[in-house]
């Protein structure tokens, strides 16, 4: 959908740079079909959201894999999964050669077919839409999650750069300049390099991310660009700023609800400050800005097998990230362009 909305609006490189919108995309982590305020929810708030909606064309037919890297190199691709190879959480799979055969090397055709072996990253050779853009004039940017290969420990993935970005600052998936919250994973991140490396808490993420995407805005604000924002707050683990769950304990018997709805109010308080940022700088008559999520709620199987209920909300439809039904694939997709 990301592609066609793209494409079909505008034609890439036959458009003069001077003529082209913008575009801001918000994919968010593990978000649920029902997690906001567009899509029915009387038990979530999320305001700068339900802003975008108001303006928007509102999908609900919108599909993803039940996956984080599956989705992403969709995304930045155009190609579904079983063409890019792209298959699995990839970004830590060490024991895998870098250009290894997708299959196991004794499997049968029917084996073949069923059981592919997920690329360890997107590979840098296909044309992206990051690419596609910055031939017709674009400033390219990502900040936030990558979950494309590299990170952790593998030191030996593509950057963003190789990829059609301009800049970027990611997370711990993700080589180039990164933001690193865990402190296991800081020292992974300190010895592969590649990189500036920022320490921060994990509440800290998006706003920190926030504030590179409203400088690259800035910066580019008199030429087209294309920047995304991907945030992973409502991403498992929840831990919100410090008393900031309080207010939901009226709201819910649930503990894991608690910290889930702090930072999901955190993450909308950030999207809010792009929309904000966007709108003082007069350019959202020429911005078209997509919001959508890449895979139903975190499962939290651990919590399943405690008895126990994970927060996160797909509505009326059964499963979440992981599953093939409904509550795993259909997200949450609007697409807002004053206007137009």
């Amino acid at each position: 959908i990301i592609a066609a909305v793209l494409l079909v609006g505008f034609a890439g490189s036959q458009l003069r740079a001077a003529d082209s919108p913008n575009v801001v995309l918000f994919l968010v982590d593990d978000m649920g079909w029902m997690d906001s305020e567009p899509y029915g929810s009387k038990y979530y708030e999320t305001p700068n959201m339900e802003r975008l909606s108001k303006q928007s064309m509102r999908f609900t037919n919108a599909y993803a894999t039940p996956l984080c890297s599956p989705t992403r190199a969709s995304i930045l691709s155009g190609q579904y999964s079983s063409r890019h190879g792209v298959t699995s959480a990839s970004g830590h799979q060490k024991a895998l050669p870098a250009r290894a055969s997708r299959y196991p090397a004794k499997a049968s055709p029917s084996q073949k077919f069923i059981y592919p072996i997920s690329k360890r990253y997107l590979d840098p050779e296909l044309v992206t839409m990051a690419e596609v853009l910055q031939g017709a004039g674009y400033r390219t940017g990502h900040f936030g999650k990558w979950h494309m290969g590299g990170g952790r420990d593998v030191d030996d993935a593509p950057l963003p750069q190789a990829y059609g970005f301009d800049e970027s600052l990611v997370s711990f998936e993700g080589l180039g300049d990164r933001i690193i919250s865990n402190t296991n994973a800081l020292k992974k991140a300190k010895a592969l390099g590649h990189g500036t490396i920022i320490a921060c808490e994990r509440i800290d993420r998006s706003r920190i991310q926030v504030d590179y995407t409203i400088d690259f805005i800035r910066r580019n604000k008199d030429k087209p660009f294309y920047v995304r924002f991907f945030p992973n707050d409502v991403h498992g683990a929840h831990i919100p700023a410090k008393g900031t769950e309080a207010k939901y304990k009226s709201i819910s018997d649930n503990p894991y609800d608690w910290a889930f709805l702090a930072v999901l109010e955190n993450m909308d308080n950030q999207i809010g400050r792009i929309i904000d940022e966007i709108e003082h700088l007069g350019l959202s008559k020429r911005t078209l800005i997509i919001f959508t999520s890449d895979n139903g709620p975190s499962d939290g199987a651990k919590k399943y097998l405690n008895g126990e209920k994970p927060a996160g909300f797909a509505g009326v439809f059964r499963g979440r990230k992981w599953s093939i039904f409904e509550g795993g694939i259909r997200m949450p997709f609007i697409a807002v362009w004053p206007g137009r």
